[in-house]
């Protein structure tokens, strides 16, 4: 078996241990101590594997695991290995990312260590569905980025959209063009939440509400939307095509994700917290 140095990183000591980075993945897996500050991926994934299981045949080969608290000072651990058969072919054969699986483990104080969340999947007809966190995501993960905090160059040309700029007005009959059905039953204005442009795409986030006393839409008007009209959250992206500004994608009456992983992390300075 091959064997690898796992540490805890973020300048965090810890006493270095030998981890196995190949091992069968149905086998004495030992999940790990809720009092380990740095388990080895072996017993972290026995966590997993114990909740859902793995091919019986397969072997695990770990690619990296890396370890830090979080800005709330929760132990965290990362995941990233390949899953392959006994004769070492890989799950995921042509896909162009190097691991088949990412875990996030954290560290709860009742319960122990918690597999939290997961790319990728067991069944190779998934392996071109997945969109895997990228480095910049798992650091998100751990110390969520503020963007007044980024620098002017961090921001790439992205601005906030400030109630004098005149592109808020454009944006925002771009936003209600997108919901000209329920303008055209009841004038609507928005309370926005975020409001941000690079000059070429923008993300507005806010809520809906009648033109004419700023109270919420009635559910007449409103429709059969998954979301109430009192608390629904409006998302939308927009675009400048041919110099005007429409909206791509908005969500008014879907109670569910507007964006994929792979879309937040390309709109990901547009979606930063304030």
């Amino acid at each position: 078996m091959a064997l690898a140095i796992c540490v805890m990183s973020m300048d965090q000591p810890v006493h270095a241990t030998e981890c196995q980075t190949a091992f069968p993945a149905v086998g004495a897996l030992q999940p790990p101590t809720g009092t380990d500050p740095a388990p080895c991926a072996d017993a972290l994934l026995a966590i997993l594997f114990n909740r859902s299981a793995p091919p019986a045949d397969a072997e695990i080969h770990v690619l990296d695991t890396s370890h830090a608290r979080n800005a709330n000072g929760d132990d965290n651990a990362f995941v990233a290995f390949q899953i392959a058969s006994p004769g070492r072919r890989r799950l995921c054969t042509d896909s162009p990312v190097a691991a088949d699986m990412q875990v996030r483990f954290v560290r709860d104080p009742v319960d122990g260590w918690i597999d939290l969340d997961s790319r990728g999947s067991f069944d190779p007809k998934e392996c071109d569905q997945w969109s895997y966190w990228s480095d910049q995501d798992l650091a998100d993960m751990l110390k969520p980025s503020s963007f007044k905090a980024l620098s002017t160059a961090e921001r790439a040309g992205v601005h906030d959209v400030g109630r004098n700029d005149p592109e808020r007005k454009v944006l925002l009959d771009a936003v209600r063009n997108a919901n000209a059905d329920l303008n055209d039953r009841v004038p609507i204005v928005f309370v926005v939440d975020l409001l941000r442009s690079d000059g070429k795409t923008a993300y507005f986030r806010g809520a809906v509400r009648r033109k004419a006393d700023g109270r919420p839409v009635d559910a007449a008007n409103w429709g059969p939307c998954e979301q109430d009209s009192d608390t629904a959250v409006l998302e939308a992206v927009l675009e400048k095509r041919a110099g005007k500004w429409q909206a791509v994608k908005a969500n008014r009456c879907a109670d569910d994700v507007l964006l994929t992983e792979k879309e937040r992390s390309r709109y990901r300075l547009f979606l930063l917290d304030p």
